[in-house]
């Protein structure tokens, strides 16, 4: 009876511990966040396999739950399809979820073994932490086109910006290691009583956070001996609702707000303005009046545009287009999108979830990885979700790009913790890549990124708005790309290492 009230707490411990993991997932910048996975942890200890399975899925399925529920009400703004479809696709979305937490759970009490090595907090802790990695990778490289609901271990921690220093050496995933191997190392001495070993995993922290602080300091005194050249960047945001179609009604009105935000900006002394993700709602062309009129506006001051706009294919395939365009209407350059999203920019396993808006186009992906140029240097476009893949990154700044730019629309969902996510995850690009980044989400969060991963500006949209920062280019090249394949490797040999030796 005793044993199975047990498992019976434990159940609900196990439900519980959704609560400080959906914190993180949500953004709440809380010390708590380096414990995100402390009681899931500790549930799984003294589990069999059975139990493992059952408690990861209560673990995924609350989850889920708290973090999903979004995708009801924006699924029926975005599709026009009323609320069932939405909580269909919410339902599918905490099943994989769940799944994905089996799989977990199940690998844990795999790696786990009898728990009879005096080791086992040591072995267990660091092939936790490879087993997040490799996971987290898997997840960077299957999930990229469902980014807005793809969720990886080391998001929360952008928000520190000493704990996200070392992925300039070592990529993103040296940071979910770490949270992955401390998290264990709690959890099983808390469950084992082992108070007096606790001062390990906080001793880690603490050491990493130090190291964090070593690579900041010294890349801001490099930084500071470079004569770095300043350039002024206006940020237009419109923050017009996805829902507002622009129609003979609305027309008139956005387009004045365009001019409007255009004229603001003439009063400043910034030469780039760079607008959001598909800012106008028609495909580009050279002769456009709209365009002609915002050449009128800003050419006297020499104004060059990063404008999101569509680019004709074929029939209803488009290409999500930036254009670099200077004064006199002349293209720079123009960027396509490497990665569409999955349901709503193309289809996945032949569903697709047409914009309600917009009568059902799709985007054509163009896989260069060519920056584009600028009267600043030369642009890396991260077009709203390829900031959070970390490899179109690094292949841009490869081909020579200069700082980053990372234009998009969160509208649809505007009022969740994914505008934040999105946010940080470009303070991830910039850091990796030693690299400014101008972000511009429509409905979302704006702003610029310095090199160092401090934010030199950041609002959330609401209004029409426009934001000032001072951006500078660099030519750095850094080893995080290199640094994070070594590191997943390394990853790849410890963990089958740590099974075996924790099982001796």
């Amino acid at each position: 009876m005793k044993m199975d009230q047990k498992k019976i707490r434990l159940n609900i411990l196990a439900g519980l511990s959704s609560i400080p993991l959906s914190l993180a997932i949500q953004m709440v910048d809380t010390p708590l966040n380096w414990l995100m996975f402390f009681l899931c942890f500790y549930c799984e200890i003294g589990a069999g396999l059975r139990q493992a399975i059952q408690r990861g899925a209560i673990v995924g399925f609350c989850t889920a739950i708290i973090n999903f529920i979004w995708i009801i009400n924006g699924t029926a703004a975005f599709t026009g399809n009323g609320l069932l479809l939405g909580l269909g696709i919410m339902l599918v979305f905490c099943i994989l979820f769940s799944l994905y937490s089996v799989i977990v759970a199940a690998s844990y009490v795999l790696l786990r073994g009898s728990l009879t090595n005096k080791l086992s907090w040591l072995y267990i802790s660091v092939g936790g932490g490879c087993l997040f990695v490799i996971i987290d990778f898997v997840m960077l490289s299957l999930g990229k086109g469902f980014s807005t609901c793809m969720y990886v271990n080391y998001i929360p921690f952008a928000m520190n910006i000493y704990a996200i220093q070392p992925t300039v050496l070592l990529g993103p995933l040296i940071v979910t290691f770490v949270v992955v191997m401390v998290n264990y190392q709690v959890a099983y001495f808390c469950y084992f009583k082992q108070w007096r070993k606790l001062f390990i995993p906080f001793t880690i922290i603490v050491a990493y956070l130090f190291c964090g602080w070593i690579i900041l300091v010294s890349y801001q005194g490099q930084s500071n001996t470079i004569e770095a050249q300043k350039n002024n960047v206006a940020i237009l945001q419109p923050n017009i609702s996805p829902q507002i179609s622009w129609d003979d009604n609305s027309g008139d009105f956005l387009v004045q707000r365009y001019f409007d935000m255009n004229r603001k900006a003439m009063n400043t002394n910034a030469s780039l303005y760079v607008w959001p993700e598909t800012a106008i709602p028609w495909n580009f062309s050279k002769n456009d009046a709209f365009l002609k009129q915002i050449d009128v506006i800003t050419s006297p001051k020499g104004v060059v545009h990063l404008l999101g706009m569509n680019t004709d294919f074929k029939n209803r395939l488009y290409y999500n287009s930036v254009y670099s365009i200077a004064p006199g209407g002349k293209i720079l350059g123009r960027y396509d999108k490497r990665s569409a999203l999955s349901l709503v920019e193309k289809p996945f396993l032949g569903v697709f979830l047409p914009f309600f808006t917009h009568n059902g186009f799709q985007i054509k992906e163009n896989p260069s990885n060519e920056p584009i140029q600028t009267s600043f240097g030369k642009a890396g476009i991260l077009l709203c979700n390829e900031s959070s893949i970390p490899s179109l990154a690094f292949k841009t700044v490869d081909r020579g790009a200069n700082f980053l730019v990372n234009p998009g629309n969160d509208g649809w969902f505007a009022n969740t913790y994914i505008p934040k996510q999105h946010f940080y995850h470009s303070r991830l690009r910039a850091v990796e890549n030693r690299k400014d980044i101008v972000v511009n989400n429509n409905n979302g969060y704006s702003g610029l990124i310095m090199s160092d991963g401090n934010v030199s500006v950041m609002a959330k949209g609401e209004d029409a708005n426009v934001l000032l920062g001072v951006l500078q280019p660099n030519s750095l090249k850094t080893k995080a790309e290199f640094g994070s394949k070594i590191f997943l490797f390394m990853c790849v040999v410890l963990l089958p290492l740590c099974v075996f030796f924790n099982r001796k």
